[in-house]
Order: structure tokens, then sequence, then C-alpha cells
């Protein structure tokens, strides 16, 4: 999974053609399903975090991260690993992607929880 993530955050940087195949092919399932199911694995929610990061850029994909619960990926992975501050930092990179601009993605964000994980990592890095 970590890997799979990797290659698919290789492939979609900066490259909004990529970003496109990779949500349109089912990447953003995959890659949120696999966070789900492995949520203890620090190298599988970095890299999770890195890639929806990169997919979210455009808004439209951020509507669909949204929809597959990458969101709350997001926040169930940084609360788990509150401790690595990378980790941390990709998942605070991810949510701000959605709230930037996006009422109701923003709040979307708060209703996971997303506030409290960021504080919370934070704090865990003073």
């Amino acid at each position: 999974q970590s890997h799979g993530c990797g290659a698919l955050w290789s492939v979609s940087w900066r490259s909004a053609e990529r970003q496109a195949r990779i949500a349109e092919g089912g990447g953003i399932e995959a890659i949120v399903m696999g966070m789900k199911r492995h949520k203890n694995v620090l190298t599988v929610q970095d890299q999770g975090c890195i890639v929806l990061h990169e997919v979210s850029s455009l808004s439209s994909h951020g509507a669909r991260v949204c929809q597959a619960g990458g969101i709350e990926a997001i926040v169930a992975g940084m609360t788990s690993h509150l401790g690595t501050s990378r980790l941390q930092e990709n998942g605070c990179s991810a949510l701000w992607n959605f709230t930037v601009d996006y009422a109701e993605t923003s709040e979307r964000v708060s209703e996971a929880g997303g506030i409290e994980a960021v504080v919370a990592g934070m704090g865990s890095h003073l």
C-alpha cells in the first residue's frame, strides 16, 4: 500500500493530466481504502496523505477525495501517529487543500475532527 501510494504521488506530482487519470481510474478510492485498512501503518498513512494532498490540489478532485472519505482517513492517520512530525506535516498540507477557498470542504474538515487533529499535531511538536 505504501509503495502504491508513493508511486501514485510520483506520477501525480505537478501534472493535472495524471492527477485526473488517478482520480478517474479509482486511485483516490484505493488510497483512502488503504489508509482505512492500514490505520496503524505509518508509511501507508504518510504516503497516503502526500498523494491525497497532490491530487486534491485541483478542486474537482478535492470533492472526490471528500466523497471517498479522504478527510476522515487523513484525520485518523494524524491522530494515530501524533509523534511523527512528517506525517503531521503531510496531513496538515492535505487538509489545507480542503480549506482554501472551499466552504463545503472546510466544513467537512471541521466535522471530521480536522481542527483538533491539527492542533494536537502542532502541540506534540513544540
